[in-house]
């Protein structure tokens, strides 16, 4: 078994998109930070929120043809804006071919041409492709454009022969596919550039100004003289306390509302985020300040107006209905961080230092639990150290998080046959665990044939096992289960050895009948079997 396969592409840019309304049950999804959105199409689609930082900042997939609709960020660097002259076009398709050909061969069909999209210029590329080791063969294509600074890339991925809805359903959710200036109101949404939160609006118009400072400050400008101002820092202290808040608080106040009359700071939980305020008076105006810790950032909010009036309360509800403080908080920098620690794993895994480069990837997944190429790269980890059930739970927590990635699926089969035979090997009694092991691999060699003979072997080495024990009928399924996956004459001989033994039984206990079955189903297996075809000659007529 050569080394596995732990090579996952790592993206500069790090948003993550997620759901923003969904009008019946076909959910819209957006991402407010970089400006796009896509519908989700008829059947049978899901949104898999892509960890990390991301491979790909969207991906929307259907298991009826194991079909996807990715969407790639990056940035572009020098990166030519495509043109109708088509200049970088084939270029843009060369490098595309290369990246299909990493995982698959026979790459053919090769097509490029300029082709607006969005409303913006873009190339569509397209080829076919050949999985590996006979696994069918696919349609894939690209779309690349620039918008607002950033490289985007629509890939879709279909088998040949998919079905109707699938092709129809890659259509519609490309065809819906929208991009907008980020700073935009989305719905009732305001997304702030520079940072990573969105702020609901509410009813009335607010109008966001322009960021200050170091762009960390934001502003909303609502009716009747209110406003809402956010800043946000990075905290990472230990110590989050009503002290600490207070003092926040205060010095947030004595800069930006000097001579303020402060009240007392006050404590509320909210959404498990312990949120500290206090009311504050500044001359004709009325003011509330709040200050909390998420995500390694101090949040300091202030909605403040006219002390006679309603804009001070509107300016609070604006600030009670921001998804900002409760679950729409996101914050970039850990999984930043676990792509610093992955790309210096991934140097060392590949320079033969394997226990080095896993305290890199578990220092990443401690940044970021979510981070499923960490997980693919442990895994890989102890597979090559032969801890092969370690090596399950590593790739079924990948798979659960990124279940469209192949090379994970791919590298959880190989583990799951692995561990069968390594349950197998320490107790040739634990049927039930190496049994679980190997179909579980047997369902995912559908997807990767190359998967087949390893698990043909697995099964084989049960129903071995068993015939030692005697378990003659669970010897012959398990046997029977290594010949579908793969026709060895070997398989066959075992198969037969067990149908003749449990033949040799039943006779004994004077079920002739069944024996004779028994001899006929060892034969028609195994031909050349002199002691079964004997056996039999002397039962007839018995």
């Amino acid at each position: 078994m050569p080394r596995m396969r732990a090579a996952i592409l790592l993206a500069v840019m790090a948003v993550l998109a997620g759901p923003a309304r969904a009008d019946d049950d076909h959910k819209t999804f957006s991402n407010p930070v970089l400006g796009y959105r896509v519908r989700l199409p008829e059947g049978n689609w899901v949104f898999v929120r892509n960890p990390p930082f991301p491979l790909a900042d969207l991906v929307v997939y259907s298991a009826d043809d194991d079909a996807t609709l990715v969407v790639r960020v990056d940035e572009t660097g020098e990166t030519p804006e495509p043109s109708a002259d088509l200049a970088g076009a084939q270029e843009a398709a060369a490098a595309f071919q290369t990246e299909i050909e990493s995982d698959h061969e026979a790459v053919a069909d090769l097509e490029v041409r300029f082709e607006p999209f969005a409303g913006l210029p873009a190339y569509h590329i397209s080829l076919s492709a050949a999985a590996r080791a006979g696994g069918g063969r696919f349609h894939v294509t690209r779309r690349p454009f620039i918008k607002n600074g950033f490289l985007f890339r629509i890939d879709t991925r279909r088998g040949a022969d998919a079905i109707e809805s699938t092709v129809l359903g890659l259509e519609r959710a490309e065809a819906s596919f929208a991009v907008y200036d980020p700073d935009e109101r989305d719905g009732e949404l305001y997304a702030p550039t520079g940072e990573f939160f969105r702020i609901r609006i509410g009813p009335e118009w607010w109008v966001a100004a322009a960021p200050e400072g170091d762009g960390k400050r934001f502003r909303l400008r609502g009716p009747d003289d209110a406003y809402v101002e956010i800043d946000v820092r990075p905290f990472r202290e230990s110590g989050w306390s009503k002290a600490v808040a207070s003092e926040r608080l205060a010095a947030l106040l004595a800069a930006d509302v000097p001579g303020a009359q402060i009240g007392a700071a006050l404590a509320a939980n909210e959404k498990e985020c312990v949120t500290y305020r206090v009311d504050y008076r500044h001359g004709s105006r009325r003011g509330y300040a709040w200050a909390l810790v998420r995500n390694a950032r101090l949040y300091r909010v202030r909605a403040e107006g006219p002390e006679k009036g309603p804009g001070t309360e509107k300016a609070r509800g604006v600030y009670e209905g921001m998804e900002i403080l409760r679950d729409y908080a996101l914050d970039i920098a850990p999984e930043r961080e676990a792509a610093r620690e992955d790309r210096e794993g991934v140097r060392l895994y590949y320079e033969g230092k394997s226990e080095r480069a896993s305290v890199h990837f578990l220092r990443a997944l401690e940044c970021f639990p979510r981070d499923s190429f960490a997980l693919n790269f442990l895994g890989s980890i102890d597979y090559d150290a032969g801890r092969f059930e370690d090596a399950v739970g590593r790739f079924r927590a990948a798979r659960h998080l990124y279940p469209v990635s192949r090379t994970v699926t791919s590298n959880y089969g190989w583990a799951l046959a692995e561990a069968g035979k390594a349950a197998l090997a320490a107790d040739p009694k634990d049927y039930a665990r190496a049994r679980g092991h190997f179909e579980e691999a047997a369902a995912l060699s559908r997807r990767f044939p190359e998967l087949a003979p390893a698990i043909g072997a697995g099964f084989h080495s049960l129903g071995f096992a068993e015939i030692a024990e005697k378990r003659w009928t669970q010897a012959q399924a398990d046997i029977a289960k290594a010949i579908e996956l793969e026709d060895a004459p070997t398989y066959r001989r075992n198969f037969a050895i067990a149908c003749y033994n449990e033949a040799a039984e039943l006779a004994t206990h004077g079920s002739f009948p069944r024996a004779k079955a028994k001899l006929r189903e060892a034969l028609a297996m195994c031909p050349d079997f002199p002691e079964a075809k004997a056996v039999l000659a002397e039962l007839e007529g018995k």
